[in-house]
């Protein structure tokens, strides 16, 4: 089963040619809270699980470490594009 975006109204996958990359929720408590907080600005009485992703479209593009073939978010990266 592909890992699929948990964002209300989104339902992206990991696509290379759209260079979209999926990201799990981090497992640090505060940073996990502030992620799943603004995805229940999209989705009412959502919580995350250990298998929830978020696509890269909900992140800014300095949320990333530059790393060749790659798409790696920054250990404080938090997704504020909705």
């Amino acid at each position: 089963m592909p890992k699929r975006c948990v964002v209300g109204g989104c339902s992206n996958e990991k696509d290379e040619d759209l260079n979209i990359s999926i990201h799990l929720f981090p497992t640090e408590p505060k940073l996990r809270r502030i992620w799943e907080k603004n995805v229940q600005n999209t989705r009412v009485d959502w919580s995350a699980t250990k298998w929830s992703n978020i696509c890269s479209v909900h992140f800014n593009e300095d949320c990333f470490d530059s790393r060749p073939m790659k798409r790696v978010l920054k250990p404080d990266a938090v997704p504020t594009i909705f």
